[in-house]
């Protein structure tokens, strides 16, 4: 991230000649944009906040500047938390075909749901659906008797049964085994 010093150098190094030319417009909604991917803002979000940039009035100071920045990262949104919410249904509640949807990054969806309980809420109810149709699925299959599903049902839900999968490392007619321990002189 840019330091003061060199925020103000680049600032510095922009035309002076008339603060009101579409030029100056431009350069400084475009250095404003370039500030603003450094404190972590998407591509997209830029792109569609260039506007808001290009037409707010000039700060007097760098200090000024960065407060301003700052408050507008944190407080812009390009989605609604229902069009979050209706992405992670139709990805069944995984984050990553969610943002390929949206055409955001996973961290957008993540941020939404540290921040609307709501969308955290429809992401665990999704996940919750998706781990009942395969709880039914294993019971489909284990009630079409196939091995596998009966297998791994019973080593998974009856261990209090005795249906466990362990090692057991016994000796000649299951008595210890014998250790014996051989050194180099």
């Amino acid at each position: 991230m840019l330091d003061d010093r060199q925020i103000g150098a680049v600032v510095m190094a922009l035309p002076r000649a008339d603060l009101r030319d579409l030029d100056h417009d431009l350069r400084l909604a475009l250095y404003r944009v370039s500030f603003a991917r450094t404190l972590g803002v998407e591509q997209s979000e830029l792109i569609s906040g260039l506007d808001t940039f290009a037409s707010e009035k000039r700060k007097e100071s760098m200090t000024e500047l960065v407060k301003a920045e700052r408050s507008h990262v944190a407080t812009y949104h390009k989605y609604t938390p229902q069009e979050i919410i209706d992405a992670l249904e139709v990805s069944r509640g995984l984050i990553a075909p969610a943002a390929r949807n949206l055409g955001c990054s996973r961290d957008t969806i993540r941020k939404y749901l540290a921040e609307y309980p709501e969308v955290a809420k429809a992401k665990a109810d999704m996940r919750e659906a998706v781990t009942d149709s395969a709880e039914s699925s294993l019971y489909r299959a284990i009630e079409d008797r196939e091995a596998w599903a009966v297998c791994f049902y019973l080593k998974t839900q009856a261990k209090d049964r005795g249906y466990a999968e362990r090692a057991e490392v016994t000796g000649p007619s299951g008595a210890p085994v014998k250790i014996r321990l051989v050194y180099d002189e």
